[in-house]
């Protein structure tokens, strides 16, 4: 009997540090944390304005993939020649405006050509070219003549992409104003020697006095409209600036959305987030070289500044004319880049594609 109690109590013990011993092997896992959702919703055809293209080289698709797509198309560095020569070295922009916004800036009265013709770094346009008549064979708008510029901060005012080829303005431009610029690029070789400027940078103007107007290169012509068609393509239609509170909430989820045929709005087609239809989800948060349904966040084409979450698209025209050919043709935004936002608006579904933002917070 007593032998069968030191038996049992044994036992008992036996299983009780048994226990122990399981319970100190076992991970707990936390309770999830319970978050708060906020959406918000911003329409395709809101793209920004006041990126603009220095010259059509940029995205010119004769030779095959244009330059600004080799950039943005690629995650990895790029040793393309075509790249190193028409890299801007340096570019100043100037400004034609009509209110007293710009007190405090160099003014400057300039003449400005679209189709302004490539100079050496250092020198001045000459006599004859400076003092042409407008072609007979060419639009007005192309010539903005005798007009006061002025000069604008780099940083503050607007920045370059110097491989893309394009400036961003950081403050609203109205149609009735223009844009003018002097631009520098590297040319055949690394050698400052050789470079090649379109317009004249103030350095050169100053230095060749008593030349009273300066040449520069218009960019934005005033009254900018769409049978402008040379300019009206040299404007970025493909980039997204997204107000969002990404880094001070539990977590930011960007997915483009589009309105199915029941008047729905679904962010997958064919089991595939739309999202990686146009190239803005290749890899993985870990880093891996395949898609995980987030959109890469500073990345190429999705930068994070200041809250601002800014998402350039490697297509120039993703919603139409380079809509993606594994997605119907019914989603297409049809005629987004060929006419105003407000002719768009007018005869078209202005929500039909957009932007869905979900932020978290615990």
């Amino acid at each position: 009997m007593e032998i069968q109690i030191k038996k049992n109590i044994l036992i008992s013990f036996i299983l009780c540090i048994s226990f122990l011993i399981s319970s100190c092997d076992k991970t707990v896992e936390p309770e999830n944390p319970k978050v708060n959702t906020t959406y918000s919703y911003f329409s395709a055809m809101d793209y920004m304005e006041g990126y603009y293209f220095l010259d059509e080289v940029y995205f010119d698709t004769t030779n095959g993939e244009s330059i600004f797509s080799k950039i943005y198309n690629s995650s990895e560095s790029i040793n393309d020649d075509s790249i190193s020569f028409y890299k801007i070295k340096s570019c100043q922009v100037w400004y034609a405006a009509q209110t007293n916004l710009v007190s405090q800036r160099t003014k400057i009265s300039a003449r400005s050509f679209f189709n302004i013709k490539a100079k050496k770094y250092g020198n001045i346009y000459e006599k004859e070219y400076r003092e042409r008549p407008v072609p007979q064979d060419e639009e007005n708008w192309k010539y903005l003549y005798q007009h006061n510029f002025y000069l604008l901060n780099q940083g503050k005012d607007y920045e370059f992409d110097p491989f893309a080829g394009y400036i961003k303005l950081k403050f609203p431009v109205l149609n009735d104003e223009a844009i003018a610029v002097a631009y520098r690029i590297e040319g055949p070789t690394y050698e400052d020697y050789d470079d090649i400027t379109y317009g004249e940078f103030l350095e050169e103007f100053v230095s060749n006095e008593p030349v009273s107007e300066i040449m520069l290169k218009l960019i934005k012509p005033k009254d900018l409209v769409p049978d402008m068609k040379e300019a009206w393509v040299r404007k970025l239609k493909n980039v997204y600036r997204i107000s969002s509170n990404y880094g001070l909430c539990y977590r930011t989820d960007i997915q483009i959305s589009v309105k199915n045929k029941d008047g729905e709005y679904v962010d997958i087609y064919m089991n595939k987030p739309f999202i990686e239809y146009f190239d803005l989800d290749k890899k993985s948060v870990s880093g891996e070289n395949k898609p995980d349904g987030i959109i890469d966040f500073n990345s190429r084409n999705v930068d994070v500044s200041d809250g601002i979450v800014e998402i350039v698209f490697p297509q120039l025209f993703p919603f139409d004319e380079q809509f993606p050919r594994e997605l119907p043709e019914s989603m297409r935004l049809n005629s987004l880049y060929t006419i105003t936002k407000a002719e768009y608006f007018k005869n078209f579904d202005s929500e039909k594609i957009r932007f869905l933002v979900k932020e978290y917070y615990p």
